[in-house]
Parts: C-alpha cells; sequence; structure tokens
C-alpha cells in the first residue's frame, strides 16, 4: 500500500451565468447525482453533435448568435442536429441549471442552444482541469487491480 499519499487539488465547481428573455440562469458543473441522470444517453448526442454541429462548442458564435439575434441555414441544420435526440438534450439542460424540464421545454430555441452549450462548455472545462485528479485515481485502482478487469485476487478477463 502506499503510505506516502498525497493529498489532491480539487477543482472547484464551475459555474456561468446565461442570459436569457425571461433573466439570467447558472449553468454549473454537474455533480455525481445529476450526472448519473443523463450519462448513459447523453454521450451519444454530444458525440453526435461534436461530429454534425460542432459550432454548438463554439462560446463565441454562440454568443454572437444569441447578441444578434442573428440566425444562418447552418444553425438551423445544427438546431435540427440537436433536435434529433432533444429528449436528453432537455434533460441535460434541466439536470444543470435551476430550470425544471417543463421551463427548459418552454424556452426559444436560440435560448435553448446556447443554454445547451454552455452547460456541455461548463462540464468540459471542469473535467479537463480536473484531469490530474482523475488521472491519479484511474492509477490507483489499475494498482489495486479494479480497472484491470477484476480485483487483486481475481484475474483479468481473456482478450482473446
Amino acid at each position: 500500500m502506499d503510505r506516502d499519499v498525497k493529498v489532491p487539488t480539487f477543482t472547484d465547481p464551475l459555474s456561468v451565468s446565461v442570459p436569457l428573455r425571461g433573466g439570467a440562469i447558472v449553468v454549473q458543473t454537474a455533480n455525481m447525482k445529476q450526472l448519473l441522470l443523463v450519462k448513459a444517453r447523453l454521450l451519444p448526442v454530444l458525440e453526435l453533435v461534436a461530429r454534425e454541429a460542432p459550432q454548438f462548442f463554439d462560446e463565441e458564435q454562440l454568443r454572437l448568435m444569441v447578441e444578434t439575434r442573428s440566425v444562418t441555414a447552418k444553425d438551423i441544420a445544427s438546431l435540427c442536429v440537436l433536435l434529433e435526440h432533444a429528449g436528453v438534450a432537455l434533460e441535460f439542460v434541466a439536470a444543470l441549471t435551476p430550470l425544471s424540464l417543463d421551463q427548459v421545454e418552454q424556452l426559444m430555441p436560440d435560448e435553448f442552444a446556447y443554454t445547451f452549450a454552455m452547460a456541455v462548455q461548463v462540464n468540459a472545462d471542469f473535467f479537463a482541469q480536473a484531469l490530474p485528479v482523475l488521472a491519479d485515481a484511474v492509477r490507483r485502482l489499475q494498482r489495486v487491480g479494479v480497472l484491470a478487469g477484476g480485483t487483486s485476487s481475481s484475474p483479468a478477463p481473456s482478450t482473446s
């Protein structure tokens, strides 16, 4: 056992104020309960949006869209990509904001797209900053065999 355990430097949760027509809301880093609510269904949606509508992850472009109230054909096409999985995206926004699912459903499309993108951005930034602690945790789990396919007293599964 590693007797020289160093205390990790945990990353503070992140948050961002999102200006909506009804007033600003705060989008913040997900806690474990929130992540568990949406994780299984969210990852495929994020991969699809990143591949087919990458501007949803461009904060400057989204801010410009909101401030100018100018939406291009490309923006509408991107929103359609997001709408293919709207249920998951709606749940994600409701889980990471003070808005209820019903309130998220009442947002205008531009507000929803911007809020969704900010929720993704805040969590991506958090995980990027928390990476050293996460990597250390993975190394510790590997050392005791938890991530090697079993426990330290059971063999790893065959990959053949």
